[in-house]
């Protein structure tokens, strides 16, 4: 399993999108899916999180 933060993404909160933010919904969803294909090797293996960059994180 691999979980993801998806990075500082723009979205509404309270009534009003955040444009300050880093990214897109798309942009972030893109660097996940490709994270997920690069980490397909761990499937089966214990949880494991990382950033929206590939950076592992510890769990």
């Amino acid at each position: 399993m691999l979980l993801v933060h998806p990075g500082w993404v723009q979205i509404y909160m309270r009534g009003k999108l955040d444009a300050s933010a880093d990214l897109t919904p798309d942009a972030s969803a893109q660097h996940i899916a490709a994270l997920i294909d690069q980490h397909e090797q761990f499937k089966g293996e214990q949880a494991r999180i990382c950033r929206l960059q590939g950076e592992m994180l510890p769990w």
